[in-house]
């Protein structure tokens, strides 16, 4: 196996499972949104499991979560920015809330994002 689709497994797996244990046992969500970070984890270990396999859509399915991932950390940041030019008493605390879940949210994306698209073109 090529070294690099193991480390795009591995990535996709390990990020799954600690978003499923952010969810589990870090963060308090309500029923529809604890579901949904639930669906994405599962999705992201059979990305994974995917890739560690050999099976072409492996690494389709890790970089299009990975494209949602940059799309929702750029979102939490620009709130948290949006957040402190607008709220003048407890906006700081906000955004600085919003921009510790975006800010990792991001980097593991693009991470993932490149990791993935290595994989998917089978080069390394």
């Amino acid at each position: 196996m090529r070294p690099m689709r193991t480390v795009a497994g591995m990535l996709n797996i390990i990020l799954g499972l600690a978003l499923a244990f952010a969810v589990a046992g870090v963060v308090t969500l309500d029923f529809p949104v604890n579901l949904t970070a639930y669906l994405v984890a599962a999705l992201l270990v059979a990305a994974g499991v995917g890739i560690l396999t050999g099976a072409s859509w492996g690494a389709l399915l890790g970089q299009w979560l990975a494209v949602g991932g940059i799309f929702l950390g750029t979102a939490l940041l620009v709130g948290a920015l949006v957040t402190l030019a607008t709220v003048p008493d407890w906006g700081g605390l906000v955004s600085a809330v919003m921009a510790a879940l975006g800010i990792p949210v991001l980097v593991a994306s693009v991470l993932a994002l490149l990791a993935n698209r290595v994989a998917r073109r089978g080069a390394a």
